[in-house]
């Protein structure tokens, strides 16, 4: 996937809600937060087991194990793809990616092997899924051999050439013919090197964007500016 970089994230977080695995989520979540400090677009992936997750309004239960990870995903501004189930009626394997845009055909199928989740398949909408553009050359006249393009010129009957032209046309043709053959072999030619540039943007998660059609875009805002200022658990 050329013109952007990224970085996949798989995490699998074992079932239950005490305090042992409430420990174990503010571990992953400060672990996450490291690998989330880049200019990469950030993915990830796997088992969460989160079953009461709203993730249409990106709100839970009133659980310290839900509330560390819905905060670290509001935070950072994730959007979560997953919207089918994946066991049972429940959506416990995610997808969350910095852009909404980044996957597109989702589907939930039937169980792999002796798995007993769902396997969820889906596209995904980067730029290495485009054909990659024809490489394009320039020619490099700074590292031409003037010597041997001179020499080739004097070498030419000029008027052997234009006695077949009967008018301007034909003899700057014929012209930009000879000049044409002699840059192709005296001048060499280089490759364009695409120059990309990287743009940083804030990545709004998808609360926030939910407030904006309510009209309450501005306040919402500054609160997870405020919280992604704290970068804390």
């Amino acid at each position: 996937m050329y013109d952007r970089d990224y970085r996949v994230i798989c995490f699998c977080r074992p079932p239950g809600f005490d305090n042992d695995s409430y420990a174990y989520l503010c571990e992953s979540v400060k672990c996450l937060q490291g690998l989330c400090s880049t200019d990469r677009l950030v993915v990830i992936m796997g088992d969460f087991n989160l079953p009461c997750a709203d993730w249409s309004n990106y709100h839970c239960p009133n659980d310290s194990v839900y509330q560390v990870f819905l905060n670290f995903v509001n935070c950072y501004g994730f959007h979560q793809h997953v919207t089918q189930p994946t066991r049972g009626d429940n959506i416990l394997d995610l997808i969350l990616s910095m852009s909404s845009t980044f996957v597109s055909e989702l589907t939930t199928s039937c169980p792999l092997s002796t798995a007993n989740h769902n396997a969820i398949l889906f596209r995904v909408n980067a730029p290495g899924n485009e054909p990659i553009p024809e490489q394009e050359f320039y020619y490099d006249f700074a590292h031409a051999d003037y010597s041997k393009l001179n020499a080739y010129f004097l070498d030419i009957d000029w008027n052997y050439i234009f006695q077949f032209c009967s008018n301007v046309e034909q003899c700057w043709g014929a012209c930009t013919n000879v000049v044409n053959t002699a840059v192709e072999i005296f001048v060499p030619s280089k490759q364009v090197i695409p120059r990309y540039t990287k743009t940083k943007a804030t990545c709004y998660p998808q609360y926030i964007k939910n407030d904006e059609e309510k009209g309450c875009f501005m306040e919402t805002v500054e609160d997870f500016q405020s919280c992604r200022a704290q970068n804390s658990i």
